[in-house]
């Protein structure tokens, strides 16, 4: 890790570089949280790297030396309320918004994780997979994790039953089970389905998706794939599966060969195919595809690219975004 993105931009005359990172767009409880910090040129980036390849005690390390170190550092919060009301990429947004307004002295520029941009007053540049190559981003993220957890650490005080102290709120098959069987609680996202399930009672205690999930996805990838057809698309495999990874359609486009992520919502609430495509899961499909290619032999690398497409109920499920060559 090093401040590689940063010294261009000091050569370019910026002198106060702030990087921005969000935690927990995926948990179906509990805060998204935003951490925001301006790293001094004298500090030594060797130990940062993105949070979630770090150990707890390693991020809680770097927290510390972080929060000494920093010229200003911040964290900003956008609870489940505003998750439900904004959406989750609108609240993750909003939380990075409120750490980089939070910090003293402000920022001249902003790196933001990610594909996104933010509405700003100063320039900014967004880095997909910045939290693994620029060093205030991935201070950043750290900040925010470690906020995070925290938060949940103490939660579980309130609400023992649901394991927040070791899931952290995310979908593990013991808080779909507590789900199940408690129901959920205000820190509970009602947007995100499971939780809108369970409040239905039609969540299975065992932690499986119900049927009505189940046949929500199958008939979403079915109208995907029907879509792609109408726009010339040849689809080769539905649910194309691979140790490690699996791929919902993969279609053949002219000379290019696509791996298309469908996201089928209730509402407009649920979330993009394209949030739901992290870096976690475009490895794995990426993965995925390099196993259908050694499969079917082909002899040469083709053109290949990743997309997602949304299906979202609108009195009938209709494909509403389709998203090419998204990356890593």
């Amino acid at each position: 890790m090093d401040f590689a993105a940063e010294n261009l931009l000091r050569q370019q005359g910026f002198t106060a570089v702030a990087g921005v990172d969000e935690a927990g767009r995926g948990p179906l409880a509990g805060p998204v949280t935003a951490g925001a910090c301006v790293l001094p040129p004298a500090y030594d980036p060797s130990a940062l790297n993105d949070s979630k390849k770090l150990s707890a005690a390693q991020r809680e390390r770097l927290n510390a030396e972080i929060r000494a170190g920093a010229v200003s550092w911040a964290v900003g919060w956008a609870d489940a309320a505003e998750i439900d009301s904004l959406n989750i990429l609108q609240a993750a947004k909003l939380a990075m918004t409120r750490a980089l307004d939070a910090l003293d002295p402000p920022p001249d520029y902003v790196l933001i994780d990610g594909r996104d941009r933010l509405a700003l007053a100063v320039p900014q540049r967004a880095l997909i997979g910045g939290d693994g190559i620029c060093a205030s981003i991935a201070a950043a993220s750290i900040l925010a994790k470690v906020e995070r957890d925290a938060y949940m650490i103490r939660l579980h005080q309130t609400y023992p039953f649901y394991g927040f102290d070791r899931h952290k709120g995310y979908g593990t098959k013991v808080h779909l089970q507590a789900l199940a069987a408690h129901g959920p609680c205000r820190e509970h996202r009602r947007s995100f389905a499971p939780v809108r399930l369970a409040e239905a009672g039609s969540l299975f205690a065992d932690g499986q998706p119900d049927q009505e999930t189940k046949d929500l996805g199958t008939r979403g990838e079915s109208i995907a794939a029907a879509y792609l057809r109408a726009a010339g698309l040849s689809i080769l495999e539905r649910n194309y599966r691979a140790r490690g990874g699996e791929i919902d359609i993969i279609a053949q486009d002219g000379e290019t060969l696509a791996f298309i992520e469908v996201k089928t919502r209730l509402s407009s609430r649920s979330g993009r195919a394209a949030e739901n495509l992290t870096r976690a899961k475009l490895k794995k499909m990426e993965f995925a595809a390099l196993c259908y290619l050694k499969e079917k032999n082909y002899e040469e690398w083709p053109v290949m690219r990743f997309d997602a497409v949304t299906v979202e109920r609108r009195g009938a499920e209709t494909v509403t975004e389709w998203l090419k060559g998204l990356h890593m």
